[in-house]
């Protein structure tokens, strides 16, 4: 089953704290090489966040670069850990294949593509044409925080 039209998804991606799920579908498809491929962009935030004490406690004496620094590190570390739990979970049901995240990073970086913002009909086209992707899904985090 060949697939000529890329599809481009936008989703909102939750961490392990605010989440649950049910048990996975089991894809039904026993031809692997009918499942489609599926490139996973780099997930984004909805929500601006400037302060590191937002995400979690932090020592008052902080300078502002050390402050910066963390706060990118500790973004970046929960955009990864939201990207990896959508894909562990979609695997677990074995209805797609995907395309390894080093060449999806590199051609959204390459196509310029803004973490979480949908692609535009061309980039999809691009993934379909160089990685061979039938669906390009990405993310974007709604809400994250400590709990008050």
């Amino acid at each position: 089953m060949k697939f000529t039209v890329v599809v481009c998804f936008v989703a909102g991606a939750v961490l392990p704290a605010c989440v649950g799920f049910d048990p996975p579908v089991q894809s039904k498809v026993e031809d692997v090489s009918e499942r489609p491929y599926v490139a996973l962009l780099p997930f984004g935030f909805d929500i601006e966040i400037t302060n590191l004490s937002i995400l979690k406690a932090v020592d008052d004496t902080l300078s502002i670069e050390e402050e910066s620094k963390q706060l990118n590190d500790t973004l970046q570390g929960i955009r990864q850990e939201a990207r990896w739990l959508l894909l562990s979970r979609l695997i677990t049901g074995q209805g797609f294949r995907f395309i390894t995240l080093d060449p999806t990073d590199a051609l959204a970086e390459e196509l310029e593509l803004t973490p979480g913002a949908p692609p535009t009909v061309e980039q999809c086209e691009e993934f379909r044409r160089r990685l061979g992707a039938d669906l390009v899904f990405t993310g974007s985090i709604l809400d994250y925080g400590k709990i008050r």
